[in-house]
């Protein structure tokens, strides 16, 4: 019994050890930029119309991922700055006028500085917007996304069109 009790607290060890290891290999710092961009793209999707309630709650989640002086730029040339609540307003314009929009990330690499209060990613998204029944776009598109780490929080401080990928 006393062998099958060794046995059973080294397995134990083992997977212990393992656990550890495979813990302290994850960068939490890049997993977390990756769920806010996450965040962001399901919040942006609509499917079908929407009631004006949720339209709100989904414009203050979105205004909560940016910094207060952020820039996007949306499509190359085509960009919006202001603080969170200017990007809130913007978004329900258009968001309002969207009969429905998908957003799929095909790729995500994340960079931190030295400092870790700072980042930036490239990503490649594929968007398909829908308005009025017709197939407004649907492009894959490249940005760099510029973070910040405020208040234990990583949010979007300028996004950039690289272009097509």
């Amino acid at each position: 019994m006393s062998t099958r009790l060794k046995t059973s607290a080294i397995v134990f060890g083992v997977l212990l050890l393992l656990c550890g290891y495979f813990y302290f290999q994850v960068d939490w710092e890049v997993r977390a930029i990756r769920k806010q961009l996450k965040q962001v793209a399901e919040l942006v999707e609509k499917e079908g119309s929407v009631s004006t309630f949720e339209s709100l709650a989904r414009s203050r989640q979105l205004s909560n991922c940016f910094t207060e002086h952020a820039k996007v730029e949306y499509l190359a040339g085509r960009a919006f700055a202001g603080g969170p609540d200017e990007l809130g307003r913007a978004f329900l314009a258009v968001w309002n006028q969207v009969d429905s929009a998908s957003v799929a990330i095909l790729r995500h690499d994340v960079e931190l500085s030295e400092q870790h209060p700072e980042a930036k990613s490239r990503v490649t998204v594929n968007a398909r917007v829908i308005l009025a029944g017709n197939d407004a776009m649907r492009d894959s598109v490249q940005y760099q996304i510029y973070w910040r780490k405020l208040d234990g929080d990583w949010l979007i401080h300028e996004v950039v069109t690289v272009g097509a990928p």
